[in-house]
């Protein structure tokens, strides 16, 4: 059952809550054709409620004697969307960044690494604010500062992305008001971004994918050489046209789409790989690897919140044998994300991936056995051990990827990969996500494990969406077709050295294809 707003806010007195109405939805979106791809207008559309609603609350709420301005410029703001997520405001000399996110539960606030490391755009404060579309209402949770996010923030180098956890935010955004007037300024010193000339400009749009499926931030490898396009406003106006349905055309949702570049397997198990294909925790966030396990094993798994994470030790203690089994791989999941290295929780983990009779605790530990830190001699023998005498695929599959991860030279090795694709209105603005599993076989095949899966804090796939395999000839080899509330839908199948294949993702008239050899 969905609460509504006013039964919301006597549960939670201690926030605020924002309401939009249906007109300021409709203001919201974008016009047609306003961005180069259907899931900027998405990001568009969250980030200008967000800003409206804000602006909305202050000015009859509080009485501030500064006028918000957006920043960079009124002309320019907008564009950024198509970039980032996150919309900056400026209260006098105060710089305020207001983070949208949709996700139904928020454990981490994650703010994108343009905001925090290009001097030009950092700022003093960053609001997460959680936003519900279908019930029309947002919800500040908190705010942190510059120097908590860059200092004690967790950099992700993969997504570009500083994370703290939720409740390390403050929530009192009064605080924020009060302390502005006090420290106007809380920001920390950061490394300037090198300069960059028109032609290197030029040279690293064309690393960026057309047409665009996704944000292009990630496309170019270098988080200094984006930034330094990003830093000044001419770059930026190149970029802004590069992007521009004038010269990328808006999807089509009564089109084919497909990407004529041969995408080769082998080259994946050599660690090469081409633009756009990504590691799976790019594409779901942060617990990627947990939600891949989660499609695979049917189950769900959440980390444990010991009463003071920091210290280490006295949480060692449910490792030990007389705790249950899911106690004990709760605290290895927890520890190895602490320490990679903690050689108890390594231990634990070989011991239930050996001795446990439950299938599910022995996918979970072989997984969290990839997270470790590479070149770990014990964790290489048990995974090896476990492909080559497991009579479970899926546990054999797990393995594998988990031992390309921690051992990436071992021929033996998996690798996962995936890539957003948007399929435009027909899914409402949320792309899909299709996540490429593959392994070496004893045969000199290669295993090949298809995933299509939600994003954007979707956990359903929208009904009849269809994922499909066919061989060089055209002809349909499997498929799969997602049902009312399907949580993701999946494919596996074995290919020979050469064979060619193409993968096709479709709904409507809407469709993905990208074509494959082994």
């Amino acid at each position: 059952m969905q609460l509504k707003l006013k039964e919301l806010i006597a549960i939670d007195t201690e926030q605020a809550w924002l309401q939009f109405l249906p007109e300021d939805e409709q203001e919201a979106w974008p016009q047609d054709e306003e961005y180069g791809y259907e899931a900027a207008n998405w990001n568009a559309y969250l980030n200008r409620l967000c800003l409206n609603a804000f602006g909305t609350w202050i000015k009859e709420y509080l009485e501030l004697p500064e006028k918000l301005e957006v920043w960079p410029n009124e002309k320019e703001f907008f564009k950024l969307w198509e970039l980032v997520n996150g919309t900056a405001i400026q209260l006098g000399e105060t710089r305020i960044v207001l983070i949208p996110s949709e996700a139904v539960e928020i454990e981490e606030f994650y703010v994108q690494q343009e905001w925090i490391d290009i001097p030009s755009w950092v700022a003093d404060y960053y609001i997460l604010m959680q936003i519900n579309p279908e019930n029309k209402w947002l919800r500040i949770l908190g705010y942190a500062t510059h120097k908590m996010l860059k200092q004690d923030g967790k950099y992700n180098k993969n997504t570009h992305s500083y994370c703290l956890e939720r409740d390390d935010l403050i929530e009192d955004i009064n605080i924020m008001w009060m302390a502005r007037e006090f420290c106007p300024h809380e920001q920390v010193n950061i490394e300037p971004i090198p300069k960059l000339s028109l032609p290197q400009v030029k040279d690293l749009l064309k690393q960026v994918n057309r047409p665009l499926w996704c944000s292009p931030r990630l496309t170019i490898k270098e988080f200094k050489q984006w930034g330094g396009i990003l830093a000044e406003q001419h770059f930026r106006e190149e970029l802004y046209h590069y992007l521009s349905p004038e010269v990328v055309p808006a999807l089509a949702i009564t089109s084919n789409m497909a990407s004529n570049k041969l995408v080769n397997l082998r080259q994946w198990l050599q660690r090469s790989f081409e633009a756009g294909w990504q590691p799976i925790e790019e594409i779901l966030g942060s617990g990627g690897a947990n939600l891949a396990f989660a499609f695979r094993s049917g189950q769900t798994f959440r980390k444990p919140t010991p009463n003071n994470p920091a210290t280490i030790h006295p949480v060692t203690e449910f490792l030990r044998p007389e705790h249950d089994e899911e106690t004990r791989l709760k605290t290895a999941d927890f520890l190895v994300q602490v320490d990679p290295n903690n050689s108890e929780a390594i231990a634990t983990l070989i011991d239930l991936l050996h001795t446990s009779q439950s299938g599910w605790l022995r996918l979970k530990a072989a997984e969290n056995l990839g997270r470790i830190s590479v070149s770990n001699t014990e964790a290489i023998d048990a995974l090896t051990t476990i492909l080559h005498s497991s009579q479970d695929d899926d546990l054999r599959w797990q393995a594998a990827l988990s031992l390309g991860r921690i051992d990436p030279s071992n021929p033996a090795g998996g690798v996962d990969r995936g890539r957003l694709i948007d399929l435009g209105m027909q899914v409402a603005g949320h792309p899909v996500a299709l996540i490429i599993d593959i392994r070496p076989e004893s045969d000199g095949e290669v295993g090949v494990f298809l995933r299509v899966c939600p994003t954007r804090g979707q956990t359903h796939l929208p009904p009849n969406l269809e994922l499909i395999v066919m061989d060089e000839s055209g002809e349909v080899v499997d498929q799969a077709q997602a049902r009312s509330a399907d949580n993701w839908i999946q494919l596996q199948f074995s290919v020979e050295l050469g064979d060619r294949f193409s993968i096709k993702v479709a709904l409507g008239d809407a469709s993905y294809t990208q074509n494959f050899v082994a």
